[in-house]
């Protein structure tokens, strides 16, 4: 009979449970006040660094815009400088007047001829060039064609 009566037995509660059957929120405990008061102090704490957490957010996020529509200004001035600089007339005439660079005339271009170790000239056969390199190199004046 012993072993029956243990099944038919309530299962033992904890003191939390025991605890939380007892509330009853007409008729409340002096501690049951303390801990109401706790959990709102605990909810509106929350709710308030929550809303902090939210305006430091959005505070920071304006900071970031302005940063990168000032980063776009400088990134059009200093694509605006770069295609000054790389202007293809301003480079030409810098090179003109600081270097002294001028564009070759046909005059400028001359033949050099490859005299092997031997001593000996290359035959005219073998040095012929192709067509289109000799269509890019004109003739000296005043040479027969050697």
């Amino acid at each position: 009979m012993r072993e029956r009566a243990r099944y038919l037995r309530r299962p033992r509660r904890t003191r939390w449970q025991r605890w939380a059957d007892g509330l009853d929120p007409w008729h409340p405990r002096p501690g049951d006040y303390v801990v109401f008061a706790l959990a709102f102090l605990v909810l509106a704490l929350a709710y308030v660094g929550e809303r902090t957490y939210a305006l430091h957010l959005n505070r920071r996020m304006f900071l970031l815009e302005e940063r990168l529509a000032s980063r776009r200004e400088a990134n059009a001035v200093l694509a605006a400088h770069v295609n000054a600089l790389a202007d293809r007339g301003r480079i030409t005439t810098l090179a003109q007047r600081e270097l002294g660079m001028v564009v070759p005339n046909s005059e400028s271009f001359r033949y050099i001829y490859f005299v092997p170790s031997t001593g000996s000239p290359v035959p005219a056969r073998r040095r012929a060039a192709s067509p289109a390199l000799a269509a890019l190199i004109p003739p000296v004046a005043g040479t027969r064609g050697r």
